[in-house]
């Protein structure tokens, strides 16, 4: 599998991503992209979001598991 390539030892890959939420939909996209104009409009798709069970499925499929999931929140957004 793959994941042998990646980590023949038997190492950690740490993977992140946004998860699909309405409010991630508000703070990536809409508030980063288009209030904020941090990022370009049409930077992110919301539908490619990942939840952690779709993040956990995709892992699984290469040989891989999870050890352990922590969410994120922002809290304070550089001016």
């Amino acid at each position: 599998a793959a994941s042998k390539l990646l980590m023949p030892d038997g190492g950690r890959m740490f993977v992140s991503t946004v998860n699909r939420t309405l409010s991630s939909y508000a703070l990536a996209i809409v508030g980063a992209e288009y209030v904020m104009r941090y990022l370009k409009p049409g930077t992110h798709e919301w539908n490619r979001f990942l939840s952690p069970e779709e993040v956990r499925q995709h892992m699984e499929q290469v040989g891989l598991q999870q050890s352990h999931v922590q969410g994120m929140v922002l809290r304070n957004p550089p001016p």
